[in-house]
């Protein structure tokens, strides 16, 4: 009889994509393993679930870091645990791997009452774990990190496998791909070519950024592919997609590429971007997000620095001139070797889960 799993993430494509990446290490090791996915209900989230044909039990999603109203917030609480509870009986799931984020929590939850084995991944590179990581971690998950120091300070640490990546990605040849991926998104061969990614919802400022710097003499020679953001393409469209040296779009499916085109990329430092751009070996600007609630893209962005290849610079200082400079000093440099064991951490996570839902049998 098959195994089956809930993965538990959602929310942002930070908590997303590591998952799905995991969801296919499955499919590959155990074809029959059977997979619930257990979230948000977030539009993007579910175009890219459909598109693998996860199962989904979409929960309600319980914001409670800094709550005010502690008792309504403990009871919807419980009523989202509950609800996860349901699904856990409903589908006989034998083991839970969760990826942070509120919606992750409430299965954990419910799978810590039912003693079933539970995981957690945490992908930032944060000593302190995730509000929803800790609290799991503290109810007997056992906890993965992203970087060496995801972790640190929770007793026992974690087991450092990278962050989970998708296959495309891990094991993209980027010099063997350049000439069809350039064509692919209507580049020059042989010219300077900027991927600029602001995260799955996109990034205001560095769009901002990056339309200035478009409108500048140092922009001279330079050719974009920019994923804006769905909220952000309209109007940047409008005054941009007709410009030769643009190919914008709100949503990039096919990062493999992109990154096989592109000489520097332009990013927030989310732990899953992070971990794509080391895993290739790409050069990279990386602005922290500045209202992260706890400095997890400013750890991030570190953690490739100390790579080599790629700069920090802080969203109060980003204007185009300044990106400019950043931009070409990062191109005088050699690009930075890949990093393989991200494209090894899905199959490791995978092989885990499996193994811990078999022992529940």
């Amino acid at each position: 009889m098959s195994v089956s799993i809930a993965l538990a993430a959602g929310g942002t494509g930070g908590h997303l994509f590591p998952a799905l990446a995991v969801a296919d290490a499955v499919r590959r090791l155990q074809p029959d393993a059977r997979l619930t996915f257990i979230g948000s209900s977030r539009a993007l989230d579910r175009r890219l679930l459909d598109a693998r044909g996860v199962d989904v039990a979409a929960t309600e999603v319980v914001s409670f870091a800094g709550a005010a109203d502690i008792p309504k917030t403990a009871f919807r609480l419980a009523k989202a645990v509950k609800a996860a509870d349901a699904v856990l009986e409903g589908r006989t799931i034998d083991a839970v791997l969760g990826f942070g984020g509120y919606p992750s929590l409430p299965p954990l939850l419910a799978a810590a009452k039912r003693r079933k084995p539970r995981l957690v991944h945490e992908a930032n590179a944060l000593p302190r774990l995730g509000l929803a990581n800790r609290i799991a971690a503290r109810t007997g998950a056992e906890v993965w990190g992203g970087f060496a120091t995801t972790g640190s300070e929770i007793r026992g640490g974690a087991r450092h496998c990278g962050v989970p990546i998708r296959e495309d990605i891990a094991g993209a040849d980027r010099p063997g791909l350049r000439a069809e991926a350039r064509r692919r998104f209507g580049r020059s061969p042989d010219g300077i070519v900027v991927l600029v990614v602001g995260g799955s919802l996109g990034a205001r400022r560095v769009n901002e950024a990056i339309a200035a710097l478009a409108d500048a003499p140092a922009a001279a020679g330079i050719e974009f592919i920019w994923s804006t953001g769905a909220d952000h393409y309209p109007g940047l469209a409008e005054r941009f997609d007709k410009r030769r040296t643009m190919h914008l779009a709100p949503f990039i499916d096919d990062m493999a590429l992109a990154y096989a085109a592109a000489d520097l990329v332009v990013s927030r430092a989310g732990a899953s971007t992070v971990a794509e751009l080391e895993a290739l070996g790409v050069r990279a600007v990386l602005v922290p997000l500045a209202i992260a609630r706890f400095g997890e893209q400013d750890a991030n962005a570190r953690a490739l620095v100390a790579r080599g290849g790629a700069a920090i610079l802080p969203e109060p200082e980003l204007d185009a001139d300044r990106l400019a400079r950043v931009i070409a000093d990062l191109l005088r440099e050699q690009e930075p070797p890949p990093a393989p064991h991200h494209g090894r951490a899905a199959h490791e996570l995978a092989a885990r889960i499996l193994e811990r839902a078999g022992q529940r049998r």
